[in-house]
């Protein structure tokens, strides 16, 4: 085995004076080599528990990312579903509700049938009736507020 003084030497460094010498620089040499051998084993360890702690942590990245978009998506479908209240119709509104229901039971249209043409006509008649007693009603409210 050619130790690295003989290189040393080769090269124009200076030669040990003993045996002794030699063998105690190769036991420096072997034992700095086997330092770096331990510290990367260490390093090779750490950075493989590392990897192993890393694919942990991504696993559990991932499952709370699942976790948090599929309750979003759940509370998305309830709000959905959830059919959007209506406010209560104003007086007004029933007030038409009430003029159509009996325009209609005059008229005699039926309620469940398909409209047909001539029908469109009787429609339009209960509408214009209709637009009649509305403003009936809006002068009669006018009035019955200046009375007060």
């Amino acid at each position: 085995m050619s130790s690295p003084l003989r290189h040393d030497v080769q090269d124009g460094g200076t030669a040990p004076d003993s045996r002794a010498e030699e063998l105690a620089l190769e036991a420096a040499d072997q034992k700095r080599s086997d330092e770096r051998e331990r510290r990367l084993a260490r390093r090779r360890r750490f950075i493989e528990q590392l990897q192993g702690e890393g694919l942990i942590l991504v696993l559990i990245v991932v499952f709370v990312l699942f976790m948090a978009i599929k309750a979003m998506n759940q509370l998305h479908r309830k709000q959905e579903e959830e059919p959007q209240s209506e406010p209560p119709p104003s007086r007004e509104v029933q007030l038409l509700e009430e003029i159509r229901d009996a325009l209609v039971k005059r008229v005699g249209l039926p309620a469940r049938r398909r409209p047909r043409k001539n029908d469109f006509a009787r429609i339009r008649a209960l509408a214009a009736s209709a637009l009649c007693i509305l403003a009936c009603l809006e002068k009669i409210s006018a009035n019955s507020h200046s009375v007060e």
